[in-house]
C-alpha cells in the first residue's frame, strides 16, 4: 500500500482522482466530464504536470488503476457512447460498524 501512496503522490491526476472519489463515493460519467470536474475541484495547483485532454486522463487512469484500487478506488471502464467513453469511480470503503463481541469457541468433542 505504501508504494501505491507514493505513486499517487507523484501524480496530480492520481491525487485529484482519489480526493474526488472519496468525496463523491460513486460517480459515473464520460472521461471528458470527469476531466472538467477534476479541473474545477481545485485539487491541482499551477505548474502541475496535468493532463491536457480526455485521452490524457484516460491514459493516466489506466496507469494508476492498480494503485487507486489498493487505496479503495475502483475504476471501471464502461461502454463508449456518442458522448464519449464512460467511466465509473467507486470509493469502496465501507462505513465502520460498532464491533460485535466474539462468539465463544467450542472445544472439540464438547457438547
Amino acid at each position: 500500500m505504501a508504494s501505491s501512496i507514493v505513486a499517487l503522490e507523484a501524480s496530480p491526476v492520481g491525487l485529484a482522482t482519489l480526493a474526488f472519489a472519496q468525496e463523491e463515493g460513486d460517480w459515473t460519467g464520460t472521461v471528458k466530464q470527469l476531466l472538467a470536474r477534476l479541473e474545477a475541484s481545485g485539487e491541482r495547483s499551477p505548474g502541475d504536470a496535468w493532463v491536457r485532454s480526455a485521452k490524457g486522463l484516460s491514459d493516466a487512469l489506466t496507469r494508476l488503476k492498480p494503485d487507486l484500487r489498493r487505496l479503495a478506488v475502483k475504476v471501471e471502464w464502461l461502454a463508449k457512447t456518442s458522448e464519449g467513453r464512460q467511466i465509473r469511480l467507486q470509493y469502496m470503503v465501507k462505513p465502520q460498524r460498532p464491533s460485535q463481541p466474539s462468539q465463544p469457541s467450542r472445544r472439540a468433542g464438547a457438547l
